[in-house]
């Protein structure tokens, strides 16, 4: 028995990995873009980059409630405490916060005369993020993964599923929506 629930366990947290992996593809995706749009200095790839950071902005809320979801149970010793795992994936989403909020505070001026800045701030955001992407996907998820108990795990993987369809849902509408905005500018 042993042996094989030792071969299941991974087997069942794979799952729930593999649908918050599909939750940062989604999110790779508006970085990409962003990075694309951020080479160029002209009026309509400033208002991409604007757009899509909107969108990015608001994934990166659901992003961290997702994982806080999937994670919230994982304890240390037993004592009650958050995991090793479970308090770096906080400080994580914290220093990924900070960026958030620098991000949007600019957006928000909506000055044109803040581009230099929207842009090397969403570019140190971009940065971070795909560090933290890989920082999650190789360190803390399998680490976390493990103390997530198989019952909690099976009902997690269902709910982190769903809601990183609604996740890449609001993500696709909000990319057409700003497409079809700046299509409208023109």
């Amino acid at each position: 028995m042993g042996a094989r629930a030792e071969r299941g366990r991974p087997e069942r947290s794979v799952s729930l990995i593999a649908a918050l992996a599909r939750e940062h593809e989604a999110l790779r995706g508006l970085v990409r873009r962003i990075d694309a749009a951020l080479v160029s200095a002209d009026d309509e790839a400033r208002a991409r980059v604007r757009a899509d950071l909107l969108v990015l902005l608001e994934a990166l809320r659901a992003h961290e409630e997702i994982e806080t979801e999937a994670f919230s149970g994982a304890v240390g010793a037993g004592d009650g405490t958050p995991s090793e795992a479970a308090a770096e994936l906080e400080r994580e989403h914290a220093e990924v916060a900070v960026l958030r909020e620098e991000v949007r505070a600019i957006l928000e001026e909506g000055v044109d005369a803040a581009w230099p800045e929207l842009s090397a701030r969403s570019l140190a955001l971009c940065r971070r993020l795909l560090e933290h992407f890989e920082s999650e996907e190789t360190r803390l998820w399998p680490r976390e993964a493990h103390s997530v108990g198989r019952t909690r795990e099976r009902s997690l993987s269902r709910s982190v599923e769903r809601r990183v369809r609604a996740l890449s849902r609001e993500i696709e509408r909000g990319r057409i929506e700003a497409a079809d905005y700046l299509t409208r500018r023109r």
